[in-house]
């Protein structure tokens, strides 16, 4: 009977490790539960942590919910600041993934952006709704290109912006356990204006155990200089 029991555990512990799918949130259409949890400083001065949070009520939809905790130091004599930057909630929808195909996946979302503490984030409520389509070129490498349009609105003055952006996420994928994303992203805040600003973002993902990967991100913008970010992905 004891013996039973033990190989009746063992079992169950095998199936339990070897049986689970493999995560693989290289492309953005694969969706998780999970917890971000990330340290991150730029160029203007600012420092601490983002905390995310990402719910999965559906294997094809998506909510998502990004608290960042920054400090802000004081220029000209003035004294720093702690406090929550802009949150961010997300909601996205994956209409049809086939990654057998060329056109491999279609989505949209929906991001709102609410303004933080004031002189931490930007005073902006921003809005942009967007669509995704995956092309799937090799099973290594794909491109998930996303236009959305962006609705800006000041806490402050009430002024209003309409404008847009365009960006394509380039997963390249090593191996099971390590992937790279690449994400030039092109930004025009204003339709009544031609200015057009472009950022590059690059983020590596590294498995260090089943559920647990280690992520190192950086953000290159013309306008506003560097982001770094170093944390973990808890998967649920």
């Amino acid at each position: 009977m004891k013996e039973k029991l033990i190989i009746s555990l063992l079992t169950f512990w095998s199936f339990s490790l070897f049986g689970q799918e493999k995560i693989d949130n290289s492309k953005p259409t694969n969706l998780y539960q999970r917890i971000n949890a990330v340290a991150e400083f730029n160029d203007s001065g600012t420092y601490g942590t983002r905390l995310i949070f990402n719910g999965v009520p559906k294997d094809n939809i998506l909510y998502s919910i990004e608290l960042p905790l920054l400090y802000k130091e004081g220029v000209e004599g003035q004294k720093g600041k702690f406090g929550v930057g802009n949150i961010r909630a997300r909601f996205f929808h994956v209409t049809h993934k086939n990654y057998a195909k060329t056109l491999g996946a279609f989505g949209y979302s929906v991001d709102v952006f609410v303004p933080g503490q004031e002189g931490i984030g930007d005073n902006n409520l921003m809005i942009s709704p967007g669509v995704l389509v995956g092309v799937i070129a090799t099973e290594k490498v794909q491109f998930f290109p996303i236009i959305s349009y962006q609705y800006r609105s000041n806490i402050n003055t009430g002024a209003a912006q309409h404008g847009a952006s365009f960006q394509v996420i380039t997963p390249v994928k090593f191996n099971d356990n390590c992937f790279i994303r690449f994400t030039p992203i092109w930004q025009m805040p204003d339709f009544r204006s031609s200015s057009i600003s472009m950022a590059f973002e690059t983020q590596f993902n590294y498995f260090i155990s089943p559920k647990v990967q280690l992520q190192l991100f950086h953000l290159g913008h013309e306008k506003f200089g560097n982001t770094f970010r170093i944390g973990t992905t808890i998967f649920l």
